[in-house]
């Protein structure tokens, strides 16, 4: 198991630049995550809605963006 901080990952395995010309969804090509014909890697936080006071959601989600996440869960 690779630690976050020990692995070298490229921006485009994160958030591919050409996402908003995209046709397909994200996708499972043998083992990996596809969004489009690039490698996706899914970095997912959690935010409990239920626990977080309505105002604070954005801030929250924008936090999470912050700190590189692409996938949030509730």
């Amino acid at each position: 198991m690779c630690l976050l901080r020990s692995c070298r990952l490229s921006q485009t395995s994160i958030s591919p630049s050409i996402m908003k010309d995209r046709h397909v969804g994200l996708t499972i090509r043998d083992s990996h995550f596809m969004l489009g014909d690039f490698p996706f890697l899914i970095l997912a936080g959690t935010i409990h809605y239920f626990r977080v006071p309505k105002e604070y959601w954005r801030d929250s989600l924008l936090k999470l963006k912050a700190c590189g996440f692409n996938t949030v869960t509730t």
